[in-house]
């Protein structure tokens, strides 16, 4: 008897299975032009055609999607990496968007539009000294609690006791707007 389609196991690559954690299970994977796209519980892993050796660090991980696009044909991915601390946040600084051009989507991009929205539990821009920025508290896949993250706005300077000041106040009043109730 066949199995119901959705309850098949999603194929792991051989590049990518000895670098998944124990309980990082594969989701989905997508063709794109230059390898496959691979989705897992804990972020987005990109396995070049090359077969190239991938540690833990080649994953994009759910808390460092700034922003996903899907046109129907090219899936633009703004990545950030987490460059330091300010204001008792995560500080994060976005790299050039990358696109993958997709053959075969299957599922990938549904999961990426659902994970990332997911596990954004508050997002608020502020005005803040000598500029603005985003304030997000997010969940990340096995850390307990939720993250506050800050994305400054370009120009926006990230040293100085205001805008550490400013950041943290804001990190506060997220934090009491989304705490458990007791």
């Amino acid at each position: 008897m066949k199995m119901p389609r959705f309850l098949r196991r999603v194929p792991v690559p051989g590049q990518i299975r000895p670098v998944l954690e124990t309980d990082e299970t594969v989701l989905s994977i997508a063709e794109v032009e230059s390898g496959q796209l691979a989705v897992t519980r804990y972020g987005i892993w990109f396995l070049p055609a090359d077969e190239v050796v991938l540690d833990r660090t080649d994953r994009i991980g759910w808390e460092t999607v700034s922003k996903a696009h899907w046109d129907g044909k090219v899936l633009g991915l703004t990545i950030a990496d987490v460059v330091g601390t300010l204001g008792g946040a995560e500080y994060l600084a976005d790299r050039p968007r990358r696109r993958f051009v997709m053959v075969e989507p299957r599922k990938v991009t549904d999961i990426i539009h659902t994970r990332t929205r997911a596990g954004i539990v508050s997002s608020t821009h502020h005005a803040l000294p000598g500029g603005s920025g985003w304030v997000v508290l997010r969940k990340i896949p096995g850390r307990d609690g939720l993250v506050p993250q800050v994305r400054l706005d370009p120009g926006t300077p990230a040293e100085g006791p205001e805008i550490e000041a400013a950041v943290a106040e804001l990190v506060a009043v997220a934090r009491a707007e989304h705490a458990p109730p007791v």
